[in-house]
């Protein structure tokens, strides 16, 4: 927090070409340009404390062991106590108190092969940013840019009323 408003130093260093540049920044202003009291910033790597970053397919599954059907995990830190440990963790029962850092990981198979177009990569950065948030999916058959799958009918490319209330709620 920065006064009221919610401040994420946010840094795309190692996130590849194809999520980068304007992918990144429209997905960043989903929630700069909507009326939740959040800023997120692009900034240098070392003054970060969200890092976006792609991880090749074969590392995606064989390393860390997420499964193959994910595009993208945001993994938040309270401190030390990692908030979400597989894409699969509900961020509500584990994370109890404030988000302070975080990573999103985005699943090198989406890139070039799965073909997300350019619109559900801007939402699927904005949905992540969410989680870092400490925002968990929404309800089922709730318009939200949290909706558990990125591109059903309930998602939204942008935080909805839902998301903004869920945000100030937390904060």
């Amino acid at each position: 927090m920065n006064g009221s408003i919610v401040d994420v130093k946010a840094n795309a260093d190692y996130l590849n070409s194809s999520w980068n540049g304007a992918i990144y920044n429209d997905g960043r202003w989903a929630w700069n340009g909507s009326a939740a009291p959040v800023y997120v910033s692009d900034i240098n790597y070392y003054y970060s404390d969200l890092d976006l970053v792609s991880i090749d397919a074969n590392s995606w599954v064989a390393d860390r062991g997420w499964g193959v059907n994910y595009s993208a995990f945001a993994q938040p830190w309270n401190g030390t106590t990692m908030c979400a440990a597989t894409p699969d963790d509900h961020l509500s029962a584990i994370c109890t108190g404030n988000v302070d850092h975080g990573t999103i990981y985005f699943n090198g198979k989406n890139d070039p092969e799965y073909n997300l177009s350019t619109t559900l990569k801007k939402a699927t950065i904005a949905h992540e940013i969410g989680h870092i948030l400490g925002l968990d999916h929404s309800p089922a058959g709730t318009l939200s840019i949290m909706a558990f799958h990125v591109g059903s009918n309930d998602f939204s490319h942008v935080p909805t009323t839902y998301d903004i209330t869920d945000l100030n709620n937390k904060y």
